[in-house]
């Protein structure tokens, strides 16, 4: 059983709770990137809502189902080409009003090369942010 919970900060965004635990494994950044992704020739526009070298949470108002696997592209900061890889979808949350429903993807191909980016632009916006010390 699985369900959607804030994390105790309010700053760590969506995350998966099975049996109680949490199963994220990668420490996550608040983010608002461009991201495409494609299933089955349909092709999507979104937003993330944050990002981890595990996944991100993608915004939007019509969720793919879980088990879905999906064709992403995200633009990160300061990198010409986007990260290609493939995810899967292991949470939605469908928001009736329009407000903030969006996707748990979890990466299920990135190899070392995008996960090494996906990693420098997180410890780069890390650094950048007012309250790191």
């Amino acid at each position: 059983m699985s369900h959607r919970e804030e994390g105790p900060d309010g700053q760590d965004g969506p995350k998966v709770i099975v049996d109680g635990l949490d199963r994220r494994d990668e420490p996550r950044v608040t983010i608002d990137l461009d991201v495409d992704y494609h299933e089955q020739g349909r092709s999507s526009f979104a937003f993330t809502g944050d990002l981890s070298a595990g996944g991100l949470f993608v915004r939007s108002n019509a969720p793919e189902q879980p088990g879905t696997i999906l064709s992403i592209e995200i633009r990160l900061p300061n990198r010409a080409a986007p990260i290609r890889a493939r995810g899967e979808v292991v949470w939605f949350d469908k928001d009736p009003e329009g407000k903030g429903g969006g996707m748990g993807i979890r990466f299920v191909d990135l190899d070392d090369e995008r996960r090494e980016a996906v990693l420098a632009a997180l410890a780069a916006l890390a650094r950048s942010r007012p309250d790191h010390g």
